[in-house]
């Protein structure tokens, strides 16, 4: 939540008091997960051991 042009606070879920033309709702974030997979890939380290790498991204998308 925005107040007088400064950051105030983080809005949580549920019920939350803004008053008009004090307060502003900054950018609204979906913050649900979206996995992106990455393929599995063998590299090799500076031990010289194999090993393979799984990876997952977590992507969190802005709305507006």
């Amino acid at each position: 939540m925005i107040r007088f042009s400064k950051y105030t606070a983080t809005l949580t879920p549920g019920l939350n008091v803004i008053v008009p033309i004090i307060d502003q709702v900054g950018a609204r974030i979906n913050r649900m997960e979206q996995v992106l997979d990455v393929p599995s890939q063998e590299v090799i380290t500076k031990g010289n051991a194999t090993v393979r790498v799984d990876g997952v991204v977590l992507k969190v998308k802005k709305l507006g």
